[in-house]
C-alpha cells in the first residue's frame, strides 16, 4: 500500500482540532456558532505544511452535534478512535465525528496548493467550522472573508 501511514511511527507535523459551539451572531441574528479551537472562519488558524510531509490531524468532538469532517484535496487514513486503534483502518475524505468523539488521522502533503478542511454539514461550515490546510511556499489567488463574495455553500 502506498504511504502506509498505519505504519507511521513520526509524523512531520500533527494538528489539533477541537469542535465546539457558542451562541452568537450569524447574519446579524442570534444563533449558534460552531468552532475549530475556539475560532470562527475566518478566524481559525491555517495549518502549514510542506509537500511530502506526513501529517497526523486529531479531531475531539466537544459540541453537541456531529460533525462530517472533510478535507479537500487529500484523503485521511482513520488510526484511532477515542484513542485506541481502529481494528481495520480506512482511507476516506469525509469523517463523520460524533458528539463525544475523537479520531485521530493521517495523511501525506502530497497535494500543494490551499485546501478547504470543513464540517460538511454546510450550515456549520457557514457559521464558522472551517479553516484551510496550506502548503507553505503557496499563495492563494483570491481573497477570504465574506467582503470577497466567497461563501462555503
Amino acid at each position: 500500500m502506498k504511504n502506509d501511514l498505519t505504519k507511521t511511527k513520526h509524523f512531520d507535523r500533527e494538528f489539533l482540532m477541537i469542535f465546539s459551539n457558542e451562541m452568537g451572531f450569524y447574519d446579524g441574528l442570534p444563533n449558534f456558532l460552531w468552532t475549530i479551537n475556539g475560532k470562527v472562519f475566518p478566524k481559525t488558524p491555517t495549518f502549514i505544511v510542506k509537500e511530502g510531509e506526513k501529517i497526523k490531524t486529531t479531531f475531539v468532538n466537544r459540541s453537541f452535534a456531529e460533525h462530517p469532517m472533510h478535507l479537500h484535496g487529500h484523503h485521511m487514513t482513520v488510526l484511532k478512535k477515542n484513542g485506541r486503534k481502529v481494528k481495520t483502518p480506512w482511507v476516506t475524505d469525509t469523517l463523520n465525528v460524533r458528539e463525544g468523539e475523537s479520531y485521530e488521522v493521517a495523511f501525506v502533503a502530497d497535494n500543494p496548493g490551499m485546501w478547504m478542511d470543513h464540517c460538511h454539514n454546510l450550515p456549520h461550515a457557514a457559521a464558522g467550522m472551517m479553516l484551510h490546510l496550506m502548503y507553505d511556499q503557496v499563495m492563494p489567488s483570491y481573497e477570504m472573508g465574506t467582503k470577497s463574495g466567497n461563501t462555503p455553500e
